[in-house]
């Protein structure tokens, strides 16, 4: 008997090197499979079964991970990564401690923001990971590491939901051979390789791992009878461990030291009969049902759901509880829910192969319980459920703007809200007939598409100064930003920036201000610049133009005497608060060093200051309406100089006051040799001496701390 049995596999090795004559196209023409797919697209889309993975984390400052989602797509398991990060990197899967990458790495799979990164691993690759049983990733974000371990236990059920006991494999065969089809299951510890064929002589059969039979070789000698008939191949529990650490294994059939041909199949697709039951065929489950799909239960409150399992005899009982937001209600292993606090969630129970029933729980609020509700209008989702006390509305990595957002508090005596919105195209609602809005009013637009880009709120009435109002935002390309309170602005303006969440709480006055859940450190981030950006551009395409006066003249925010100035230069600006009111105005000056002198304390000379009025650029001062033969510059207090010369025997000081949208006349001080002449609102044309005279010029002191940027 052992001399039959070499005999044979030594023929079953010279059947090997037979086999690697044939063509790869002939073994696609002959490729069977008990569950097809026609293309890589269409696998990747039919998503059969996915598991939310548990990990633990070690996340470095500028990097954090939001979820990790494992998919089943026909032939690939797909990995989803959501995550927020302060920059640019990859990241790897590796197998500890080793630290030996046991999959792909990618080195550009992480961008900076909050987004979702994909890796697709095919079914051997995965059965791979499934070897191991702890799996690392590790993200490598500007130079630091950041990382997330799980363990591959929890993965097992996307390959269970697939294996139906058929065998995918492709074959090749001689005249008078063929296998019509090949299954495998567990009975026990024993592990059963059922082929249908059909022959038209005696013979063996063996199963073994190419290309030598190193790690595993099975037979049955006599396996193969003439006709249409089945045979089989029986390995222990040891030996089905071996096969599954190869990832091909080969059937061999011969008859009379020749062969009749051969099948080739992955063991990736075998890895779920380790988790059989051994006692008995499996039965999976064709449906789940709920005794409710919807209920209501109220804070601290707790209901049991029940799940039915169809048909009656289903072997396969396991069902995993989960809620889609545990903050709002909990369930534990056997379906009983917990109100946590108001708001709705959804209960699911999931079997093991991947069919799902829902139940929707609204939490009610007990009605002596303080609290601040809201809800936001989102972009292609409309209005969402109510969230109360720091819960997030919006959506979080989806890339949907914010509309409108209605604010309610509940069960607070003398105590109301107030907020206001700024909107896309139209600005704060306060600063139009818009106004404020309170007390579940909306705020922001419906139907128009408009994204809300900041927010103000505020508490009213007599209890107001007993409490805080806290709230901040999550800002497209800025990520969740410092918490704002009592009236601040939170968001952006000047950027185009959508927001996309929004969290508020109240707390008693003095509480210590919240600090979780934030990326960027300050509540609200300003474009200054923006409003004034059209005018900048006129003088940058004058200045261009080396101030051609058909130029000057077809651009209509630019001084029209530039032309003729016989100060122009390299043009600057600044944006910022000279006036003293809180809004910032624009100035162009020129750049000139020769007029650095006590009269002129500084290179720049001031040529046109514009500032907003009702958010419209509008000019209060150019040297046009002032006297462009003059020279002028920033004092401290809001005071901008004049300094007029007409020639050794005559000049000017004359000292403006910018005030809202004009600028108005506060003292002039005149020498016509050999006089000093004072003019303000105390006097008219009185002579002065020349001590008077300086001590008046010294008292506006010049503006030295202007950073100047180059138009």
């Amino acid at each position: 008997m052992k001399r039959k049995l070499k005999t044979s596999i030594n023929i079953l090795f010279t059947l090997i090197l037979f086999s690697a004559l044939f063509t790869t196209s002939a073994l696609a023409e002959n490729k069977t499979t008990a569950n097809s797919s026609s293309s890589i697209e269409n696998s990747i889309e039919a998503k059969t079964a996915s598991v939310n993975v548990e990990y633990t984390s070690d996340f470095k400052d500028g990097f954090k991970v939001n979820s990790l989602i494992a998919e089943r797509s026909g032939e690939y398991i797909v990995f989803t990564i959501n995550y927020e990060s302060s920059g640019d990197g990859g990241f790897s899967f590796y197998n500890p401690p080793s630290g030996n990458a046991i999959m792909k790495i990618d080195n550009i799979g992480i961008k900076a923001g909050t987004n979702s990164s994909e890796l697709d691993l095919t079914l051997d690759e995965f059965a791979k990971v499934l070897s191991a049983d702890t799996i690392s990733m590790q993200f490598k974000c500007n130079g630091i590491s950041s990382y997330i371990n799980f363990k591959t236990e929890q993965l097992q059920s996307l390959l269970n939901s697939n294996f139906d006991g058929n065998v995918d494999y492709s074959s090749q065969y001689q005249d008078g051979f063929k296998a019509n089809g090949l299954t495998a299951k567990r009975t026990g510890d024993n592990f059963i390789f059922t082929v249908s064929y059909e022959s038209s002589k005696n013979g063996g059969l063996s199963l073994f791992d190419p290309p030598n039979g190193n790690t595993l070789s099975k037979a049955n000698e006599s396996g193969i009878k003439t006709g249409s008939n089945s045979a089989t191949l029986e390995l222990s529990l040891a030996e089905f461990k071996k096969a599954l650490t190869c990832d091909n294994l080969t059937i061999s059939f011969w008859s009379d030291n020749t062969s009749l041909g051969w099948i080739n199949f992955k063991t990736a697709q075998l890895q779920s009969l380790l988790n059989a039951d051994p006692g008995s065929e499996k039965i999976s489950p064709t449906n789940i049902t709920l005794d409710k799909t919807i209920s209501s239960i109220a804070v601290n409150g707790s209901e049991k759901l029940t799940a039915t399992l169809s048909p009656s005899n289903v072997t396969e009982t396991t069902v995993i509880w989960s809620s889609s937001d545990p903050a709002i209600a909990t369930v534990d292993s056997n379906g009983n829910v917990t109100g946590i606090k108001a708001g709705t969630a959804s209960i699911t129970v999931t079997t093991s192969n991947s069919l799902s029933a829902a139940c929707q729980i609204t939490v009610v609020a007990n009605t002596t319980e303080k609290s601040i509700s809201y809800q936001t209008h989102v972009q292609d989702v409309g209005w969402q459920d109510w969230k109360t006390n720091g819960t997030m509305s919006g959506t979080s990595g989806r890339s949907l703007r914010l509309e409108g957002i209605k604010i309610k508090l509940n069960n607070y005596e003398n105590l109301g809200v107030q907020y206001q919105t700024h909107i896309q195209n139209i600005g704060w609602e306060a600063e139009t007939n818009r106004g404020w809005k309170s007390n579940g009013d909306m705020s922001g637009t419906q139907g128009l598409s408009y994204r809300l880009e900041a927010i103000q709120i505020k508490l009213t009435g007599t209890d107001a100064d007993k409490y805080d109002i806290y709230y901040h935002v999550h800002a497209q390309n800025v990520g969740w930003m410092g918490w704002a309170k009592n009236g601040e602005s939170a968001g952006t303006a000047g950027y185009g920036y959508r927001l996309e969440g929004i969290e508020i709480k109240v707390v008693p006055k003095g509480d210590p201000a919240p600090s979780d859940n934030v990326t960027y450190a300050d509540p609200f981030k300003e474009n200054i610049e923006a409003p004034y950006s059209q005018i900048m551009q006129e003088y940058r395409t004058a200045e261009a133009n080396g101030f051609s006066i058909d130029v000057i003249k077809s651009l209509p925010d630019v001084n029209k005497e530039l032309n003729y100035s016989s100060f122009k230069t390299n043009l600057y600006y600044i944006v910022e608060d000279i006036s003293g009111d809180s809004s910032p105005e624009l100035v162009i000056a020129m750049y000139n060093p020769k007029y650095n002198n006590s009269v002129h304390p500084n290179d720049f000379q001031i040529y046109d200051v514009y500032r907003l009025n009702n958010g419209t650029p509008e000019r209060v001062f150019d040297i046009y309406t002032m006297g462009y033969r003059a020279i002028y510059t920033i004092c401290e207090n809001q005071i901008i100089r004049c300094y007029g010369s007409g020639g050794v025997s005559a000049h000017a000081d004359t000292f403006y006051k910018l005030n809202g949208n004009t600028t108005a006349t506060v003292q002039t001080v005149t020498f016509e040799k050999p006089y000093y002449i004072l003019n303000d609102a105390k006097n008219l044309n009185r002579t002065i001496t020349k001590d008077e005279a300086d001590k008046i010029i010294n008292s506006y002191v010049p503006k030295n701390d202007i950073k100047w940027i180059k138009l």
